[in-house]
């Protein structure tokens, strides 16, 4: 199963490799710079898999799983960050992230992370 991955990150270096890798895997990308961007295209787009940075302006991306965990249950939430604390990890995954992955965790463990992802919306519908 695939389905449109939604990349929401406040920097545009980090959106267009991200964008590039999973487009090169097959995967249809589309990126939005803030939290609150992600929560207007989510009301009108089909997607089941976001990947947010933690830290932005407004809206982090630990608030955005939440809203995102209570707004739209069948969207699973990746957190990615450039800081790697296990209390970080922890708070992510206590705000409804799937995975905490780390930014410079290689290309391969994003795909099986997203392999995983897409897995279980697929046992959920």
């Amino acid at each position: 199963m695939t389905c449109p991955i939604l990349i929401v990150d406040d920097d545009e270096d980090v959106r267009d490799l991200l964008s590039l890798q999973l487009k090169r895997r097959g995967f249809e990308v589309d990126a939005v710079d803030s939290a609150y961007s992600c929560l207007e295209r989510l009301a009108g787009m089909s997607t089941c898999v976001i990947i947010t940075d933690v830290e932005m302006p407004g809206m982090s991306g630990l608030e955005l799983c939440a809203t995102v965990r209570d707004r739209h249950p069948g969207i699973i939430a990746i957190v990615m960050s450039g800081a790697t604390t296990p209390s970080l990890a922890a708070r992510a995954m206590d705000s409804g992230a799937f995975r905490f992955l780390a930014k410079a965790a290689s290309s391969s463990a994003l795909y099986a992370t997203l392999l995983s992802a897409m897995a279980t919306v697929a046992a959920t519908t």
